[in-house]
């Protein structure tokens, strides 16, 4: 099983360009804001809040430098679910 956003990674690796379409809004704003976080933060951290789910380290990153780097409909879907 994949997660959000990991068929998207694997084409863009391989030197794809890539638009993506999804009718979960939530998968778009979990892939935007994985993609932000891969450019964005260091490897550990990335680690950190996607395989081991640290919320925390999240919305420490979300707050200081993610949030300004995605879609408006990204950004107000984590503003509201963020604590979730």
């Amino acid at each position: 099983m994949s997660a959000p956003g990991d068929n998207v990674f694997d084409y863009l690796i391989e030197g794809a360009r890539v638009t993506a379409v999804d009718f979960n809004g939530a998968q778009i704003a979990l892939t935007e804001v994985k993609a932000a976080a891969v450019r964005l933060i260091s490897f550990e951290d990335f680690f950190q809040i996607f395989a081991k789910n640290d919320m925390q380290l999240f919305r420490q990153h979300y707050a200081q430098t993610l949030r300004n780097e995605l879609s408006r409909p990204s950004a107000a879907f984590w503003d509201k679910n963020i604590n979730k």
